[in-house]
Parts: C-alpha cells; sequence; structure tokens
C-alpha cells in the first residue's frame, strides 16, 4: 500500500503533530486490516515519522531541484557545455518543440510512454485514462502542460509538467528511441525551464533518482540541479 500511488513524493497534510499522528495510525490500521505487505509513505524528509518507533526510514532515492529566475540566460549559462551541445544540435538538425492545446494530443504522449514505460524499461504503465484525467484536472488552468517534440511531422518525444505553488515539476517523460541520436529530450527540457522561468516559477523539479543510478544523477547534474533527500517511511519494519 502506497501514499501517493503515480508519485515520488507527497508530504503529510495535517494541521498539526497530533492530526499527523493520527493520520498515520489510521494509516497503519488499514494496512493491517487489509493484510498488505507493507505501507509506504512518500513524504521526503519527516521529524515526526523519523521519531515513530513503529516505521523504518528508507533512503533509496534522491530529488534533483534545480533554483529558477526570472533569466533564463543566467540559467542557461550554468548548464555544463555536454548540455548546451545537445540542445543546439537538436534544434539544428530541425526539432521542434510545441505545447499541446487539446486533449486529443494525450494519446501521442500515451503511445511514447508506452515504449519508454514497458518496452524499454519492462514496467507496467499507468492506464491512458489516467493521463486524460491529469490533463481534464489540471490542463485547463494551466497546472499541467504537455510538452511534444516533432521531427519531419513525426512526434517523437513528450514530457508532462506539473506545476502547483511556485514549483513545477517534470513529472513523466517519454521518447521514440530511433530518434535518440536527435537529442529531443534536452530540448524539451531546456523548453520546459525557460518557460517556468517566465510563468514565475521559483523551482523546477526534476523528480527522483535512484541513488544507484549514477548515470541519471550526473545528468540532471550537468543541468544544474541540486541532490536532496528524499526519504520513505516504511511499516511494519
Amino acid at each position: 500500500m502506497i501514499s501517493l500511488p503515480f508519485s515520488d513524493y507527497c508530504p503529510l497534510l495535517a494541521v498539526d503533530d497530533a492530526s499527523a499522528n493520527d493520520l498515520i495510525d489510521q494509516a497503519i490500521h488499514f494496512a493491517q486490516q487489509q493484510k498488505v505487505r507493507y505501507l509506504e509513505l512518500r513524504t521526503g524528509i519527516s521529524d515526526l515519522l523519523a521519531k515513530r518507533s513503529d516505521l523504518v526510514e528508507g533512503n533509496l532515492y534522491v530529488r534533483w531541484l534545480m533554483p529558477l529566475t526570472a533569466d533564463p540566460d543566467a540559467i542557461w549559462s550554468g548548464l555544463r557545455k555536454p548540455i548546451q551541445r545537445q540542445i543546439k544540435k537538436s534544434q539544428k538538425l530541425g526539432v521542434q518543440v510545441r505545447r499541446a492545446q487539446h486533449r486529443e494530443e494525450v494519446v501521442h504522449y500515451y503511445r511514447l510512454h508506452l515504449q519508454t514505460r514497458c518496452k524499454k524499461h519492462g514496467m507496467p504503465a499507468q492506464p491512458q485514462h489516467f493521463f486524460f484525467e491529469l490533463w481534464d484536472a489540471f490542463a485547463t488552468n494551466g497546472a499541467m502542460q504537455l510538452l511534444l517534440a516533432e521531427y519531419e511531422g513525426t512526434i517523437i518525444a513528450g514530457m508532462i509538467l506539473l506545476a502547483s505553488g511556485k514549483a513545477v515539476r517534470y513529472a513523466y517523460g517519454a521518447c521514440d528511441e530511433r530518434y535518440l541520436h536527435l537529442a529531443p529530450n534536452n530540448l524539451l527540457m531546456w523548453t520546459a525551464i525557460p518557460w517556468s522561468c517566465e510563468q514565475g516559477y521559483q523551482t523546477f523539479d526534476m523528480g527522483r533518482t535512484a541513488y544507484a543510478n549514477e548515470g541519471l544523477m550526473e545528468f540532471k547534474r550537468r543541468w544544474g540541479a541540486v541532490k536532496e533527500p528524499l526519504p520513505y517511511y516504511y511499516y511494519p519494519q
């Protein structure tokens, strides 16, 4: 049992410590009733949970956060040279990125999502209606953005951004592997970051990374993102 499914990070929402502890007690009781193998709380750093004797802290992941400024050029200057070269290469080769304007365009992203998540990584994919419901709930007010990368009329990569408060989160990304040599993921990321700056957001959340995945950690480091702990808490110990 996981709080929250399909999410890397979900802090406790409670008015005070007493309410938070009561919430956890109820979650543990429910997990016991359902006879689940374990309860996983993806809260990130929590002094309250760390003090509980009935939970154990796991540190398999970290978060990567990029501070934003009002000037995208300042962020560009902070990118490592290999990242800059890949972005320029993608632009030079004719890859173009646009923001989806219609609900039906979610289908294009989902096709790529299945390729990346299922065929490449061998993981089960979220159902298509999950992404349609994201669009229905958040696209109208701009809290969800779907970016699509095109090459010669073919959609070759996509990225979903979710915004809340002062932060934008890179939530999902997918790419047709046949076009990786065009570096569409780099161009998508660079499209997302200046847009986030222009909208006044202060943080670009590049998502979680497993400690064991040094290659992905180095990729995010090259963008100027800063590593933060992302502990999860488990019951039973």
